[in-house]
């Protein structure tokens, strides 16, 4: 859904900068910011964008009838999903997660992502993004959706918990990149021309994008190494491996409690699945594990990152035996 995300959030920015060139591109705009709440409901943020080009320039509000009807079948098939399978409107797959959200997150949340931004996106790349107020004034109508889509963003999740756990969460944001970056490169091409105007200046400029480029590869190859980037093949292998594992030594009618590795079990075994972070303790000492134990073998296969959170004794607790280790997946299965 992240890359998704993304390739949705790029769409939306071009559908709406080509509001007055094709008759399409209202319907189109719709479509795409429908898909990306079907999508993730966070996504409604695409919407603000959206909404300040439509704002600073009154000439395309003429344009909105177009992106409400281009939007129409998404939202209604929206909400015909939320009501069939949750009985409200405004209910998704991703429930009550309101908790997750506070200010005291905000600002160490914020510093996370500037400190990682300036390694993904290189130092220049933030500057100038940073920067870019100062010279918006001539291409403002087409530079403040890029700002507003990046604000959004980043004050929204800013105050969730789980984006600044580690720097992939950073995944949320990633709409957020494109437009640092052509915020930053515009700050770039409108500066340095414009500081002098002499032979050796316009040197500089010209082997300037040559720098940076070289720069941003090291940079990023650095990071790749520090962060251990290269071998991620290697630990995303660790899925499929533990699901062929649950395969081989349990039979199908064996539960599988999980989280991180839930959709990779669901994929490559018929085996029922107990997501445990729905689980509360009395519910499952008492009437699940119970039930379960009459009949079939139960197994737990966690991440170092759940693990972290006790979730044996917070949510399931038993006496659960670790009876495999797979890259970083731990089984475990819960003992009579």
């Amino acid at each position: 859904s992240d890359t998704l995300t993304l390739v949705i959030a790029c769409l939306v920015l071009l559908l709406l900068f080509r509001l007055d060139r094709d008759a399409w591109s209202g319907y189109l705009l719709g479509a795409c910011l429908a898909l990306g709440v079907l999508t993730r409901p966070a996504n409604i943020l695409l919407f603000v964008p959206v909404g300040v080009y439509l704002v600073t320039q009154p000439r395309h509000l003429r344009e909105s009838w177009k992106i409400i009807l281009g939007g129409l079948p998404g939202a209604a098939f929206q909400i015909w999903i939320n009501l069939t399978l949750y009985d409200k409107v405004f209910t998704t797959s991703y429930g009550d997660f309101s908790s997750l959200f506070r200010t005291e997150y905000f600002f160490p949340t914020l510093l996370f992502f500037a400190l990682n931004g300036l390694i993904l996106v290189t130092p220049m790349a933030l500057v100038g993004f940073l920067a870019s107020p100062v010279l918006i004034r001539s291409d403002r109508f087409r530079l403040m959706p890029l700002v507003a889509l990046a604000v959004s963003f980043i004050v929204f999740y800013a105050f969730y918990f789980h984006s600044s756990t580690v720097w992939w969460m950073l995944r949320f944001i990633l709409p957020v990149f494109p437009a640092v970056i052509i915020l930053g490169a515009h700050f770039w091409s409108r500066l340095l021309p414009s500081i002098h105007n002499t032979v050796t200046w316009n040197r500089v400029t010209r082997w300037a994008p040559i720098a940076f480029s070289i720069a941003a590869l090291s940079i990023g190859h650095l990071f790749s190494k520090e962060k251990d980037i290269y071998v991620t093949y290697t630990w995303e292998e660790g899925y499929r491996e533990a699901a062929e594992w649950i395969g081989e030594n349990a039979d199908e009618t064996d539960v599988v409690v999980c989280m991180q590795v839930s959709g990779s079990i669901h994929y490559y075994l018929p085996n029922p699945i107990i997501r445990w972070e729905y689980l509360k303790p009395d519910l499952w000492e008492y009437e699940i594990a119970p039930g379960l134990l009459k009949n079939r073998r139960v197994f737990a296969a966690l991440y170092p990152s759940e693990l972290d959170r006790e979730v044996f004794e917070t949510k399931m607790p038993g006496d659960w035996k670790l009876i495999k280790k797979i890259k970083h997946v731990s089984i475990y299965e819960l003992q009579n």
